[in-house]
């Protein structure tokens, strides 16, 4: 089989230590599934900046129309944009961070919820998403009720990557994210073949999407990388992530590759 670099925002490449962990998993790292959800949940908090009077609820993912409906994507992977400040400030609802990382707010006075899918630009594959709630009546409803050994191994595995992340720092991450990124709209804007779709001001320091001719996602296939594409009417576009889970070397020689195209 051949090689492949997942490059997509949504169920993105894993964190280079998500393997190992499941490697080592045992049941008996995780008896208590509130104990693993807790310590989880305080390494996010600290990740994202979220307060302490917001509860804590694993809960099942919303399907894609609910979450344009009920959640305000801080970073949208369809157009590459950041939510303006002026917008963050008014979003109804929810405010979801999935795509966000380490670009998190300082702060969220103005929203009742935050919602966190790990498998986005934290890189953790699980089957579930984090939602932060100012209410904790209002989680109940949507809060998983199933305590299972599957999903205990999930919640570890995100408090050990969470746990790996942290180590390194958000500091050290946002360097690195922010060279990433600035290397992606760099490429969309020099490439002859790439255009981006979001007005520098508004640019996204985790996705970077360009609109590209139709046969674009496949050379992109055919030189090992996985890519989200879609259509906006009737242009082809494509977003490419620019989370911790891809090395700097990893988007340079992406750079070189397809400017070479």
């Amino acid at each position: 089989l051949r090689f492949t670099i997942n490059l997509k925002p949504r169920n993105s490449a894993a964190y280079f230590t998500v393997r190992e962990h499941l490697t080592a998993w045992q049941e008996e790292n995780c008896p208590d599934l509130m104990r693993c959800t807790d310590r989880a949940g305080k390494l996010l908090r600290g990740l994202f900046n979220i307060p302490e009077h917001f509860r804590l609820a694993l809960c099942q993912k919303p399907g894609t129309q609910q979450t344009g409906k009920y959640h305000h994507l801080l970073d949208d992977p369809a157009t590459g944009r950041r939510l303006r400040p002026d917008a963050v400030k008014t979003a109804p609802m929810s405010l979801d961070l999935s795509f966000s990382f380490p670009y998190a707010l300082n702060k969220y006075q103005n929203h009742h919820a935050l919602m966190i899918d790990p498998c986005a630009s934290l890189g953790v594959p699980v089957s579930f998403v984090m939602i932060f709630h100012s209410s904790e009546h209002a989680l109940e409803k949507f809060a998983l009720k199933a305590d299972t050994p599957a999903l205990r191994k999930e919640v570890w595995l995100l408090a050990q990557v969470l746990a790996d992340i942290a180590k390194i720092g958000k500091d050290t991450i946002k360097r690195d994210c922010g060279y990433k990124a600035a290397l992606l709209w760099q490429m969309a804007e020099n490439s002859p073949v790439l255009h981006p779709t979001a007005p520098i001001e508004q640019r996204s320091k985790t996705i970077m999407t360009a609109a590209c001719p139709d046969d674009f996602p496949e050379k992109m296939q055919k030189m090992g990388y996985e890519t989200e594409h879609f259509r906006v009417g009737k242009a082809m576009h494509l977003s490419i992530a620019s989370y911790a889970t891809h090395s700097k070397e990893t988007i340079e020689l992406l750079y070189d590759r397809v400017m070479d195209l």
